[in-house]
């Protein structure tokens, strides 16, 4: 019994553990990731700060592209120093394009591929504050923000998209989600080892309960069972006689009845170590005389000694 309550106090304890670490993890990991995306997002509204401080013309200038929309050859070096001359003022890790609304691309300084982005939907979508989104491109993924720009190229209007590689966002998050597992899967170790000692901690007390009060009832059942064997006995000897009177059987007469009040007074101790167990009672010791309770006993205990074939006596003194 105390072996299944202990496990289901445990799998309680773990399964609570569980939940608190998972909504750690899960809160940490969120966190994290919005902190992680809000640098993302601070570092290309920070270039977009910066590019708007040039000439918006300057975005205009046509590079000449390769197959992948990065610049090829040494066409129109003039476009080509503008654009490197704009792409020194940002961060490492952030770049820009220049697109027209069809989606081609006019400048392209840090050699980006975009085969893989539809740069039409990102120019359709353009804003003065920015379109971000998050795309794909040959499995490399970006976040990107179109912003309108007041150029143009040959009488059309030229967006200015600026990004951001998500590889080290996303490498990042990786690594903290395995963390975390590990975490969680170790706390929950640890919470079902502590669950476990914890329970047996919890019902130690429990059990130990159970088993004064096992103890107890042993002992009361001894204790009542002495005076109804002695009562048992001398009725048994009242019923071989049935001629006889009282006067005549008055020993097992008064025998029964000091064991009556006997079983009477076992009750009431009884009674009384239960409040005592409790707490509700204080007891009081005194003195008791061991010769009398042995003539007594003595006395109780004869007929059923003699039901057996023995004598039974007591040779007893008062004692101080």
């Amino acid at each position: 019994m105390f072996r299944a309550a202990r496990w289901k106090l445990t799998l309680w304890y773990g399964a609570a553990v569980t939940a608190v670490l998972v909504a750690v993890a899960v809160s940490t990991f969120l966190i994290a990731r919005q902190s992680l995306d809000d640098g993302i997002t601070s570092a290309i509204t920070g270039a977009h700060s910066q590019l708007a401080t040039l000439d918006p013309q300057r975005f205009a200038v046509s590079v000449p592209l390769d197959g992948r929309g990065g610049r090829g050859g040494a066409g129109n070096r003039t476009g080509h120093e503008s654009a490197e001359d704009v792409t020194a003022a940002l961060a490492s890790d952030v770049f820009y394009l220049t697109v027209l609304p069809g989606g081609s691309v006019l400048v392209n300084p840090r050699n980006i591929d975009v085969s893989g982005i539809q740069l039409a939907d990102s120019a359709r979508e353009a804003s003065e504050n920015g379109h971000f989104e998050d795309v794909t491109a040959n499995t490399k993924r970006y976040r990107l923000a179109s912003y309108t720009t007041p150029a143009t190229s040959a009488g059309q209007p030229v967006v200015l998209v600026v990004g951001n590689s998500l590889d080290n966002r996303d490498r990042d998050l990786d690594a903290i989600l395995r963390t975390l597992a590990v975490a969680t899967l170790g706390g929950l170790a640890l919470s079902i080892a502590g669950g476990f000692w914890l329970a047996g901690r919890a019902l130690t007390p429990i059990r130990q309960a159970m088993e004064t009060q096992r103890r107890f009832i042993s002992d009361a059942s001894h204790e009542l069972r002495t005076p109804i064997t002695v009562i048992k006995a001398n009725n048994e000897l009242l019923l071989r006689h049935p001629d006889q009177s009282i006067e005549e059987n008055i020993d097992q007469v008064g025998a029964i009845d000091q064991e009556s009040d006997h079983m009477a007074r076992l009750v009431d101790d009884l009674l009384t170590l239960a409040r005592a167990d409790e707490g509700r009672l204080e007891l009081r010791s005194e003195r008791v005389d061991v010769g009398e309770l042995a003539a007594d006993l003595s006395r109780a205990m004869a007929p059923v000694a003699e039901a057996k074939g023995i004598r039974l006596a007591a040779d007893t003194e008062p004692c101080a």
